[in-house]
C-alpha cells in the first residue's frame, strides 16, 4: 500500500443483517489496529456513527430514487469506469482514494474509483430453492450483481475454499482476483461465575428463516422425548420472535414439548456467549453455508459442535463437529443422543472445540486481511 493512499470502507448494513454486520467490524477492527489513521469508514446507517471511535467517519444518504438511479445506470453502461465519477459527485466522497473495502456485497461497487475490494458471502441463490434466498426475483438480481462485481472488482473475499470455487464455476472470473478469508468472531469475557447457572441443555441460535431449519429440529427433540424417553432434554432457540416464530411456536405446543424447547426471544451477545459456555452442544441444522457462524462461536468457548453435513462445513469445523444430514430428523436426533449420553465423547469434543478455536483468532484473521489488501 502505497504511503500516501487511504483505506475507505463504504457499510451499507446494520445489526439486523446479522452475520454480514459481524463480518463487517471484524474487517473494521483489524484495519483500525494497524491502519487506524488511514481508514475512512463511509456509512449509510447511522449505527456506525458511534463505532470505532477516532476513525474518520462520513455518513452516506442513500433513499430509494437515487439507489434506483445507480442501479439503472450500471444495468445500461457497460463500460462503468467511464462513471466513476459518479460516486463523488452524486454519493459525496471527496476524495479518489486508492482501496475500497466493501464487506456487503454491495452492487454499488461496480462504480466505485480506485482498487476494490469485495466480500461475498455466498451463492445459496443458485444452491438451495427458499424463498428467502432463491426466488425468481432474488435470483435474477443476485446474478445479476455478482456478474458486475466478477468484472469490475480487483479483489474478491470469500469466507472458504469451497465459496471460491463454487463462485469460479458459475462466474467468468480471473481466479487470481479471489482470496479466501474464514470468519472469525471475538471472544466475548467474562467472570467464570457469572454463567447461567449449571444446567443441561443444547443450544441453537439463529433467526427463524425458513432456510435454518427449525422444524426438522424440533422433530428430532420430539423423537427423542416421546419415543425415546429422554425426558430431560433441553433446547435454547434464541432469536427476535418474527418471520417463522409462529409456525415453530404452534408445532412446540402442539407436540407437548413446552418443557424441552425454551424460546428466549432475543438476547444480548453476553448472554448468548454464557449459553455457549454451559452448552452441552451447538446444534445446527441449517441448509444454508457454505460456512456458518455459530460453530465459530461454539469453538471461542469450547462448546461442542453438531452442524449439518453440507457445502464448506467439514472445511470450516473439521474433526470438531459431528455432522449429519438436516433433511433427516432422525439422523439429527441420532447425533443429539450420543452427546447427550456420552460423557467421553462430550469430553473429547470439547477439546476439539477449544483446539480449533486457536485457527479462528484475531491475529491469524488480521495477518490473512493484510496480506489480500497488500498483494
Amino acid at each position: 500500500m502505497k504511503n500516501n493512499s487511504r483505506i475507505n470502507i463504504f457499510i451499507d448494513n446494520d445489526p439486523n443483517w446479522g452475520g454480514t454486520f459481524q463480518y463487517t467490524e471484524n474487517i473494521v477492527e483489524a484495519l483500525s489496529r494497524k491502519y487506524k489513521k488511514k481508514i475512512n469508514i463511509f456509512y449509510t446507517k447511522d449505527v456506525w456513527l458511534k463505532k470505532f471511535r477516532g476513525i474518520d467517519k462520513q455518513k452516506i444518504t442513500l433513499n430509494f430514487f437515487k439507489r434506483f438511479f445507480f442501479f439503472m445506470i450500471i444495468l445500461l453502461i457497460k463500460d462503468l469506469k467511464k462513471i466513476s465519477f459518479l460516486s463523488r459527485y452524486l454519493i459525496g466522497i471527496k476524495e479518489n482514494n486508492d482501496i475500497w473495502i466493501f464487506p456487503s456485497q454491495d452492487l454499488l461497487s461496480v462504480i466505485f474509483p480506485g482498487k476494490k475490494i469485495v466480500a461475498v458471502h455466498d451463492l445459496m441463490h443458485l444452491h438451495t430453492s427458499f424463498d428467502e434466498s432463491s426466488s425468481l426475483f432474488k435470483r435474477i438480481y443476485r446474478n445479476f450483481r455478482y456478474k458486475k462485481i466478477a468484472t469490475n472488482s480487483d479483489k474478491i473475499i470469500f469466507d472458504s475454499e469451497y465459496g471460491k470455487s463454487q463462485f469460479l464455476n458459475h462466474y467468468k472470473v480471473k481466479k487470481s482476483k479471489l482470496y479466501v478469508l474464514p470468519f472469525f468472531v471475538n471472544k466475548m469475557l467474562f467472570k467464570k461465575n457469572n454463567v447461567f447457572k449449571k444446567e443441561k441443555y443444547l443450544l441453537y441460535p439463529a433467526k427463524f428463516w425458513k432456510h435454518k431449519n427449525h422444524i426438522n429440529l424440533l422433530k428430532a427433540i420430539y423423537k427423542l422425548v416421546k419415543i425415546d424417553m429422554m425426558n430431560d432434554i433441553k433446547i435454547y432457540l434464541t432469536s427476535s420472535k418474527n418471520l417463522e416464530y409462529k409456525k415453530i411456536e404452534n408445532f412446540i405446543k402442539k407436540k407437548g414439548l413446552i418443557k424441552n424447547v425454551i424460546l428466549t426471544g432475543y438476547i444480548s451477545n453476553k448472554k448468548l456467549a454464557k449459553l455457549y459456555t454451559n452448552a452441552r452442544a451447538l446444534v445446527m441444522p441449517t441448509f444454508f453455508g457454505p460456512t456458518n457462524i455459530p460453530p465459530v462461536e461454539a469453538f471461542n468457548y469450547g462448546c461442542p459442535v453438531l452442524i449439518s453435513d453440507i457445502f464448506a462445513s467439514r472445511e470450516q469445523c473439521g474433526n470438531a463437529a459431528l455432522y449429519f444430514n438436516p433433511n433427516e430428523y432422525k439422523w439429527i436426533a441420532e447425533k443429539i443422543k450420543i452427546i447427550w449420553q456420552d460423557e467421553l465423547l462430550f469430553a473429547k469434543m470439547r477439546r476439539r472445540s477449544h483446539a480449533m478455536s486457536k485457527k479462528y483468532n484475531f491475529n491469524n484473521y488480521s495477518k490473512k486481511l493484510f496480506k489480500i489488501i497488500l498483494n
